[in-house]
């Protein structure tokens, strides 16, 4: 079945339908309508952040969520203040989970200006980045499953 969502290329590496998903909700997932609004969003993700760590460490970068709308960011146990419904924010993962400490390093030391949330959760193999919002505080931590480490950002 073909969604009714255009495939966009957003840039070399990333598409539209990559920020559409939920492992644990394909249905909800499946019924996502981003506006333009959202798609243009998620172009900004993927030039500023997600590109440019694909491109510098060479390996593939798997969005595992990035647009969600409220109902699922509700389903998933989402913050209600989450930048996902506004697709102002990407968890991601890579094949080699070894790699995501260099990958959150480089985004926090390279990138320091295109994220207002930057999170490694260590314990679930994944990065959450948000995009700069306004008045939304930075945010740049390592989350682990008994402890929280908080950076300057």
């Amino acid at each position: 079945m073909k969604s009714p969502v255009p495939d966009r290329r957003l840039t070399e590496n990333f598409r539209t339908h990559e920020f559409l998903v939920s492992k644990d909700h394909p249905r909800l997932a499946r019924k996502l309508r981003p506006t333009a609004y959202h798609v243009s969003n998620l172009h900004l993700l993927s030039v500023t952040i997600l590109q440019p760590v694909r491109t510098h460490f060479g390996v593939p970068v798997i969005p595992l969520s990035g647009y969600r709308d409220y109902w699922l960011n509700d389903a998933v146990g989402g913050h209600k203040e989450s930048l996902h419904p506004e697709a102002k924010a990407a968890d991601f993962t890579t094949p080699d989970v070894t790699m995501l400490p260099a990958m959150f390093e480089y985004i926090l030391e390279e990138l320091p200006f295109a994220w207002s949330q930057l999170i490694y959760y260590a314990d679930r193999n994944f990065v959450h980045v948000g995009l700069p919002h306004l008045g939304a505080p930075r945010i740049c931590e390592v989350r682990g499953r008994n402890d929280v480490q908080r950076f300057g950002g």
